[in-house]
């Protein structure tokens, strides 16, 4: 009877500092995984209410916080998406075309088109990359 106990007590012990070792472990890794993440991120992700975030729901949370989903620009940004700074400004710019008119002189046209960079990080964007990326899919 003492063997019985002794070995339910030996088992319990040694059960009880495995499972205190994976917690203290588990514990580390996400502390140290938590730190990695800017402020924004963490009350990004602390502010969503699910359990748990799959991949997809974490690129969703992202896609929001640097996208105007609502926006009729053809550039929606909100924040840059390399390095997250407001700082982003628009403009325009020109293409230069140049054809041969009838009197074989060249016919210059500017068409306008719309650009977007980040002052911060010098992340630019602009309507005919989207288009051309959009048509070669």
């Amino acid at each position: 009877m003492l063997e019985f106990f002794g070995g339910l007590i030996l088992g319990g012990l040694t059960s009880w500092a495995i499972t205190h070792w994976y917690y203290v472990r588990s514990g580390r890794d996400q502390k140290s995984i938590f730190n990695k993440l800017s402020s924004d991120l963490k009350e990004l992700i602390l502010s969503d209410k699910r359990a748990s975030l799959s991949v997809a729901d974490l690129n969703d949370l992202l896609c929001e916080r640097v996208i105007d989903r609502t926006s009729d620009e053809h550039l929606p940004y909100k924040v840059c998406p390399k390095c997250g700074s407001e700082n982003i400004f628009r403009s325009k710019d020109f293409i230069m075309e140049a054809e041969p008119g009838d009197d074989g002189m060249p016919f210059h046209t500017a068409t306008p088109y719309k650009t977007i960079e980040c002052d911060d990080c010098g992340w630019k964007d602009d309507e005919i990359t989207k288009d051309y990326k959009r048509i070669k899919e």
